[in-house]
């Protein structure tokens, strides 16, 4: 199940309305509604304009039911292969147990990055990077 923002910006027109909203915030407004780092927001608001618009609608729009549920019978499917899920502890928009069932449908290792939100690469860049070498050098 997709967070409530996500189910928006699924929806025509609802999710334009949203994203013509969110263009419009200021650093402080991302803190304070979608849990941004305050040394992120900032720069995330200078950079919210109508083509980043679009890509958010069109991203979330293109991940709708059945879309989702197709590609968990594919990855289900699929060759194994490495993967690694990033699993931060603290992220509010993507459930745990998602995590661990896309890793048990696909072999995926996953990297728990302890205390971490949605924004881990920004909230611990030496953590993730550290996780990610870690398993890119693996035999």
């Amino acid at each position: 199940m997709w967070h409530p923002a996500a189910q928006v910006w699924q929806r025509e027109k609802e999710g334009e309305a949203s994203i013509a909203q969110i263009i419009k915030m200021t650093g402080d407004d991302l803190v304070k509604l979608f849990g941004v780092p305050p040394g992120l927001a900032p720069t995330m608001a200078d950079h919210l304009d109508e083509v980043m618009g679009a890509s958010i609608l069109a991203i979330y729009r293109s991940a709708a039911q059945p879309a989702m549920r197709e590609l968990a019978e594919e990855l289900a499917t699929a060759p194994r292969r490495p993967a690694l899920l990033i699993h931060a502890t603290e992220d509010p928009y993507v459930p745990p147990q998602l995590v661990f069932d896309v890793a048990e449908r696909t072999g995926a290792q996953i990297l728990t990055l302890e205390g971490r939100q949605h924004w881990w690469m920004w909230e611990d860049p030496e953590g993730a990077a550290t996780g990610l070498v870690k398993f890119w050098q693996a035999p």
